[in-house]
């Protein structure tokens, strides 16, 4: 062999040695190569694959996924495909993933470990990040967004709607929710926590909305009382613990003639709201002498009371004002006798019939305030001594009328307002 082909048969080596070596190093025999190192999803999901390439056909390796929202999806013999959290592969082959839509609210990411082992060494894995945005809410709503929470233990439900991931945040710590997040439509029930009466707020928020939820949680000293059923106040009150604690009340549901009587036991309580009540017997009103001898300051009456019979609220000492409600009709006699520190009365322009006495002895009497424009005869309402005293206030340009009605003319301070 001559000179000059010994010269080329040895830059022939040297090639060889040089390509064989920058293979190796591109491709090494003992490691797997992935083609992506990052996928990104939209809040919806979806599916997506990238390569794993082997330099032998029979380097075993796996892919696995450690989140339940992102798993594999591969063909078993009968072309079905199944999900899975780990993926096993022998030799180059196309992996794909599948990633479920995002209810958390926020963007969130993982990584898929590919591992392998070539010629019994253990090897360094390969890490694809996976990325998945999140949705913004365009829709919420919340109902109700004022709840009162009873001492006898009614849970208000809130019916949230929703498209996105929804969370409750600053929570009183004297409330507590069954949950604090979701993803669409959802309830929440709320519990109180404690014996003591509080008030204030949480808020419902996704990424572009929020609403208040306002909370009034009754304790004992402030109670709410659901009866669900007439004849059981006394029972709900014994089992509470309110019959000698509770000054402010406030009741709803249905009542009898015993469970008036039963209020007349409470022995410091002082602030009565009957608004929200029904009555058992059919017929909206107070029974007579119902709440007589009462202890109360103030009492709110029944949103649907059509008349207060005779002696309803006599000898109450402590009663300082009273609102007739719209749609009552009569006013019996005695109803207000004797209530000493009464000052202020409200009568509503549903009232057609006030009996005798209605008011007598209230000789703390100030004022009363009348809606109707329209002045019906009165017998003696109140003592004559409060005729001269007290300043009936009447709806404008009906001044002469009740100075001129049997009655209402006994009244020498008759005022338009």
């Amino acid at each position: 062999m001559n000179a000059m082909k010994k010269l080329q048969y040895c830059i022939f080596l040297l090639s060889a040695v040089f390509i064989s070596c920058s293979e190796k190093e591109e491709f090494p025999v003992d490691k797997v190569m992935v083609e992506v190192s990052t996928l990104e999803f939209e809040a919806e999901g979806g599916v997506q694959s990238f390569e794993v390439k082997t330099h032998k056909n029979y380097i075993m390796w796996d892919v696995e996924s450690t989140v339940d929202w992102c798993k594999f999806k591969f063909s078993d013999p009968n072309g079905y495909y199944s999900p899975n959290k780990i993926f096993y592969g022998v030799g180059s082959r196309s992996v794909t993933i599948e990633v479920l839509p995002n209810e958390e609210g926020k963007e969130r990411e993982t990584d898929l470990v590919v591992r392998w082992n070539a010629d019994g060494q253990g090897l360094e894995p390969i890490y694809v990040k996976t990325k998945q945005k999140f949705k913004y809410s365009t829709e919420l709503s919340v109902s109700p967004q004022e709840i009162d929470i009873t001492t006898n233990g009614t849970r208000p439900i809130l019916s949230i709607e929703a498209d996105a991931y929804w969370e409750a945040v600053d929570i009183p710590d004297w409330l507590s929710l069954n949950q604090e997040q979701g993803f669409g439509n959802g309830k929440i029930t709320v519990r109180g926590k404690g014996d003591e009466s509080n008030s204030g707020k949480f808020t419902i928020t996704t990424q572009g909305k929020s609403i208040d939820i306002h909370v009034r949680k009754w304790g004992k000293i402030e109670a709410y009382i659901e009866t669900n059923g007439a004849d059981n106040l006394d029972g709900i009150l014994f089992q509470e613990g309110l019959y000698n604690i509770t000054k402010k009340l406030k009741i709803n549901g249905w009542m009898s003639t015993y469970d008036f009587s039963v209020l007349k036991k409470m022995l410091v309580l002082e602030e009565l709201d009957l608004t929200d009540i029904q009555f058992r017997s059919g017929v909206n009103e107070l029974p007579p002498y119902a709440l007589t001898d009462g202890k109360f300051r103030s009492i709110l009456l029944p949103k649907n009371l059509l008349a207060l019979n005779t002696g309803v609220f006599s000898s109450c000492p402590l009663l300082q004002s009273i609102d007739i409600p719209e749609g009552t009709l009569l006013l019996g006699s005695f109803a207000f006798s004797w209530c000493t520190s009464l000052e202020y009365v409200t009568l509503p322009n549903s009232l057609k019939s006030i009996d005798t006495a209605a008011f007598s002895h209230c000789t703390s009497l100030k004022e009363i305030h009348i809606k109707n424009p329209k002045p019906f005869t009165i017998p003696n309402i109140v003592d004559f001594q409060i005729k001269n005293s007290c300043t009936v206030y009447v709806p404008k340009g009906s001044k002469e009328k009740y100075q001129n009605t049997a009655g209402w003319s006994d009244f020498k301070n008759i005022v338009e307002e």
